[in-house]
């Protein structure tokens, strides 16, 4: 069949797109040379890193030795690993051994993991990748980036002018502007697959604990998982096969069934028309395909949202308990606002929460069993506008933060475009362990559609974009008494300014009631 968007993505495919699978098999069979790609991917971030913002630290000298010892021993006939030569960029959130990992943050332990890769990199550069160096993220993975804040600040390749998606932001910029065909993010609620879904690439969020986390610095450690990103699922079973080795052998045989929550298309959510559209349209090429879909009911959605909520702001909140208190300044105000509100949820509620999400899993895992995957939006619109009002996430519907609280894996699959232009992702969630099938299941789409080839207008890549306004115009601080939850807070001695109070006092209302 061919799928209603299919126009406007071939439009947008300009050109051979090559995804990291292509470029290793370029390199294994000397048709191109390490060097030449590395150089190739640092001229190309010299070229749009400006406008996007992809590189916190770039690894430019280690990249072309890592590059030219791939060369050698390609020469020489020696044995390579399956990721031979091929450049990659690192979250901000993991160890390099060439910088420290800051998670974009002015408060960071400048001696944790120093001189050392985080488990994950250290697999990819053993499997051959090189890596070009670290790429911009939200400030220690939650909320969005302070622009007065001494760090790039990530644009959506799109468009300049919208979120790129977080937290793994410069990840997923750099996949889609071509500057590398894949990388590694972190993902807490969402952080992998957000980010993938706004700029049109495929990413993972693993099964919680079939990544180690080693060397990653913690945001929620009950959540927190590490996933790759790319172009293509492809990619990702080449990356899953060097992180996780085994992994082309843990895919089940596929039922060819595939639920749907129609509840998670509604309008009402906050879905997007031509979002609803797209999804649909996925999902009819792969019933085309001879999956047969059938409706889902999910009732729990909402808590399961409030459960992940819970236990992130909870845990990052203890994380930064003492630095909140004495270096309040020196964090970005969305992180700040949002990390503070952890000393809102008693230890009691947060048990259980825990207890509710292990009861949670356990029935979904029941429920979902008899399907290769349940589907849904990875977020109910394109990328919007950059800042809500006071720096914190718009009020959409969280379709991500759902799986995280059960560790559930799931895969975000470009689905075409929608409203302006802007890439929408096909969700698919499994139960625990289904990873492979997740990315067997967009092998088949892949396969079927092109969606995954459609790249951003070159001209975007190069445009001068207007300065990200100040996410606290607008915001009167002068509102007099803010309500218990500041008060708490102010209570326990965390120093909220007039502006803090208000935004806090909004937010809580959401996240913790």
């Amino acid at each position: 069949m061919t799928p209603s968007n299919e126009p406007s993505i071939a439009a947008a495919v300009s050109g051979p797109v090559h995804d990291l699978t292509d470029i290793r098999d370029l390199i294994l069979s000397r048709r191109t040379s390490a060097s030449e790609v590395v150089r190739a991917s640092l001229a190309r971030a010299d070229a749009v890193d400006p406008t996007l913002g992809i590189m916190l630290d770039r690894f430019d000298e280690a990249a072309l030795a890592a590059a030219a010892a791939t060369d050698r021993a390609l020469a020489s006939g020696d044995a390579v690993g399956p990721l031979a030569g091929v450049p990659v960029g690192v979250k901000a959130i993991l160890a390099c051994r060439e910088a420290v990992a800051t998670a974009q943050s002015l408060v960071y332990d400048p001696e944790l993991f120093r001189g050392r890769d985080a488990v994950t990199v250290g697999a990819l550069r053993e499997a051959g990748a090189t890596v070009l160096g670290h790429t911009t993220m939200v400030e220690h993975a939650m909320g969005r980036p302070d622009p007065v804040r001494p760090f790039p600040v990530p644009r959506n390749p799109w468009d300049p002018e919208r979120w790129p998606g977080g937290s793994s932001s410069g990840t997923g910029i750099g996949v889609a502007a071509q500057v590398f065909p894949a990388g590694l993010g972190t993902d807490t609620a969402g952080s992998v697959r957000i980010p993938a879904s706004m700029c049109g690439i495929t990413g993972l969020k693993t099964t919680h604990g079939l990544l180690s986390v080693g060397g990653c610095l913690p945001a929620a450690p009950t959540l927190d998982i590490v996933g790759p990103m790319a172009r293509s699922s492809r990619d990702l079973r080449l990356m899953m096969e060097v992180l996780s080795p085994g992994f082309g052998t843990q895919a089940q045989p596929l039922a060819h069934r595939i639920g749907v929550v129609r509840s998670l298309l509604d309008p009402e959510r906050g879905v997007a028309p031509l979002v609803a559209e797209r999804v649909g349209d996925a999902l009819s090429v792969l019933e085309s395909e001879g999956f047969t879909l059938e409706e889902v009911e999910l009732p729990e959605f909402d808590e399961l949202v409030r459960l992940t909520m819970t236990v992130m702001i909870h845990e990052v909140f203890l994380e930064h308990e003492r630095t909140l208190r004495t270096r309040w300044n020196d964090y970005g105000r969305s992180f700040r606002r949002l990390a503070v509100m952890g000393a809102l949820v008693s230890a009691d509620v947060y048990q259980g929460a825990l207890l509710r999400a292990a009861e949670l899993r356990a029935a979904l895992t029941e429920r979902f069993a008899a399907f290769d995957a349940v589907a849904m939006p990875t977020w109910p619109t394109g990328a919007l506008s950059y800042f809500a009002n006071g720096g914190t996430p718009a009020d959409q519907t969280n379709v991500t933060a759902a799986w995280n609280a059960v560790g559930f894996p799931a895969i975000s699959l470009p689905a075409g475009l929608a409203e302006e232009g802007m890439p929408v992702g096909l969700q698919l969630v499994g139960i625990p362990g289904a990873d492979a099938t997740l990315v067997a299941l967009g092998e088949c789409l892949q396969r079927a559609t092109r969606w995954h080839l459609a790249t951003p207008p070159e001209a975007a890549l190069h445009t001068v974009a207007p300065a990200i306004p100040d996410p606290d115009a607008g915001v009167d601080g002068a509102v007099g008494d803010a309500g218990p939850a500041v008060q708490a807070l102010r209570a326990q001695g965390f120093p909220l300014d007039d502006v803090d109070a208000v935004v806090v006092a909004q937010t809580s209302r959401m996240l913790v009631g």
